[in-house]
């Protein structure tokens, strides 16, 4: 069940009654011993970083719906996000997503209104018997089984997966514990040992079953009544940008959020590739999606950057391709686009417009090409300022400059030995003809300097 635009008091009503339940089944997992340690279990099975490190409640929610489903997780995200990775949630499932919750802001209460209502708060004083605390809302997610491919070139195409899931599994119950303020100590004991009493509060494991103990722990905590329950510092919220849970990123790979002014913000894979000197922006957004390759400009020839060069598709394998023909050429608009702008220092980035970053269409066969719409252009022109943005503010500049050169280099190389070689014949040849002019001087002195025969 996922949540549409324009939805009626009805349905709101039934998602809130829905994400009662499952805010209900997950309490009584945590409250469950024998049930935590099922939810280790299964979890242990599952080798998504994302899945592993979601909050325990969290996980509780997600297994129960899944066994209400009979389906086996693999990865986890969010629509955009799996837009973002080069895939898109299959039209039959779209009304089938798990869901989860997650904090919005925070909201001031009377401190003896602070009942239990499934959410994992994080207290603090508001003043006058006030408390401020987390505010949660339910957000929707899909299983990679839930999707298809789109662009296998994305990062995070694939499934994420780590080699060791029981060791992720453990630092992330280990940190929502210390988080609660508690030092977790694995001991020689029978079974898990809460001291609140203790200065900071202890918690001993039995170090034979570290996961499950420490999950028990934290379960026990979790069931309490709110004013039992001690108050829980925030997560380290990761950037949006940073998708660390994604584990095919080609090394040096960022997410990226380009501001499009007028148009919004889309989102881009900024890929660098050292063999070529060059960084693949893989970049989707409202109405567009597809690959710009940006560079140093005649890197070769000049000791550091002084121009860009940014180029419509994936340049990074080949410095030309036939005439529409490089791989994912970006789309604007719904037109596919070729072209390329080149000598763009720093400071004309902010003044990059529609005729100077000359997108263009091909026809059928792609042997010419045609302008674009002035609303396309100019969408173009902004993700293009983005990019360029983005690509001079790297702290790799000149790495990627000097890949570039040494990138550039050969073909340099190529032709200068071509030019030495032409200048070598065009010198043999000067000489044969020097040579061959000193001979007829030579000859034409002796007749003139023939002395007449009277």
């Amino acid at each position: 069940m996922a949540y549409r635009k324009n939805y009626t008091a009805e349905d709101r009503a039934a998602f809130a009654e829905a994400d009662a339940a499952l805010a209900d089944a997950a309490h009584r997992v945590l409250a469950d011993p024998a049930e935590l340690e099922r939810l280790v279990t299964q979890m242990l099975t599952i080798r998504s970083p994302r899945i592993l490190r979601y909050s325990l409640r969290n996980q509780a929610m997600l297994i129960n719906q899944a066994r209400e489903r009979g389906t086996t997780l693999t990865d986890l995200d969010t629509a955009r996000g799996w837009s973002q990775r080069g895939r898109s949630v299959l039209e039959d499932e779209r009304e089938r997503p798990y869901r989860l919750t997650i904090p919005k802001g925070t909201e001031t209460v009377d401190g003896d209104a602070a009942d239990h209502d499934g959410q994992d708060h994080d207290d603090t004083d508001g003043g006058e018997g006030k408390e401020t605390r987390s505010r949660f809302r339910t957000r929707t997610y899909y299983d990679y089984a839930q999707t298809e491919g789109l662009d296998d070139t994305m990062p995070g195409f694939r499934p994420s997966a780590v080699d060791e899931p029981e060791a992720v599994l453990r630092d992330s119950l280990a940190d929502q514990l210390a988080r609660f303020g508690y030092t977790v100590v694995f001991d020689d004991v029978d079974t898990v040992e809460v001291n609140d009493d203790a200065e900071p509060p202890v918690i001993a494991v039995p170090a034979a079953d570290a996961v499950v103990g420490m999950a028990r722990a934290l379960g026990s905590i979790l069931s309490r009544p709110p004013k039992e329950r001690p108050r829980q510092r925030p997560a380290e919220r990761a950037s949006a940008d940073d998708a660390a849970w994604i584990t095919d990123k080609p090394v040096g790979t960022r997410r990226v959020r380009l501001d499009l002014r007028d148009y919004g913000t889309a989102i881009a894979w900024a890929i660098p590739r050292p063999d070529s000197g060059t960084v693949v922006y893989k970049v989707t957004g409202r109405r567009l999606f597809g690959t710009w390759t940006v560079h140093s400009e005649d890197a070769a020839n000049h000791d550091t950057i002084t121009s860009a060069t940014v180029r419509y598709g994936d340049y990074s394998g080949a410095d030309f391709y036939n005439y529409g023909q490089a791989p994912s050429l970006p789309t604007v608009n719904g037109i596919e686009l070729l072209g390329s702008c080149g000598a763009i220092t720093p400071d004309r980035v902010a003044q990059l417009d529609r005729y100077r970053v000359r997108p263009r269409r091909s026809d059928d066969g792609g042997r010419s090409s045609y302008e674009v719409p002035e609303k396309t252009a100019d969408r173009t022109a902004a993700v293009v300022r983005a990019l360029l943005a983005d690509f001079y503010a790297r702290d790799d500049l000149d790495q990627l400059h000097q890949a570039r050169a040494r990138h550039e280099a050969p073909r340099h190389r190529a032709t200068a030995a071509r030019t030495a070689d032409h200048l070598k014949r065009r010198i043999s040849e000067l000489t044969e003809e020097l040579g061959s002019a000193v001979d007829q001087a030579a000859r034409y002195g002796a007749i003139a300097d023939t002395p007449d025969q009277d």
